[in-house]
């Protein structure tokens, strides 16, 4: 796999990490002021512009920043293999968010 076929897996797993944020906005009318935001063992009540905007970006330039460690820490032999490593924080994001748009606020 060449420099620029990885090039085009990071840009569709950065995407892919921003869909979270698609699906707060859809519920936004439905979303209370304080959303609730469980951090084993505690709570937080953070508001809903932090919990739409602010952690889908942080975390969106957090699996950037990892797509580059696997594309430099990969070799030649292992790459086909790593690749996976590029969509799994954004599938699990998705996966993080979808209860959201069933809430019956």
């Amino acid at each position: 796999m060449n420099t620029s076929n990885f090039t085009k897996i990071q840009a569709v797993s950065m995407v892919l990490s921003l869909v979270p944020m698609v699906i707060y906005l859809i519920a936004w009318g439905r979303l209370p002021e304080q959303l609730q935001v469980n951090i084993m063992p505690n709570s937080l009540y953070l508001s809903r512009v932090v919990v739409v905007f602010v952690i889908p970006t942080v975390l969106a330039i957090v699996n950037l920043i990892l797509t580059f460690v696997i594309r430099k820490q990969a070799t030649k032999e292992n790459k086909p293999k790593m690749i996976w490593l590029c969509f799994l924080m954004p599938v699990l994001l998705i996966l993080g968010s979808i209860p959201l748009l069933q809430m019956n606020i």
